[in-house]
């Protein structure tokens, strides 16, 4: 999860701040709709 998700992060949304435990994650929005659009890129990336 380290590549597929850590680095993703950091590469593609390098303000969105996160946490990650094992493979939970906690993406911290500002907002709804950048809950919505994580939510989407991350579902895309991940599947």
């Amino acid at each position: 999860m380290h590549h597929a998700f850590d680095i993703w992060m950091k590469q593609n949304h390098p303000t969105v701040p996160f946490e990650r435990y094992v493979d939970d994650a906690i993406v911290h929005c500002r907002t709804k709709r950048q809950a919505e659009f994580m939510r989407a890129a991350i579902e895309e990336r991940l599947a």
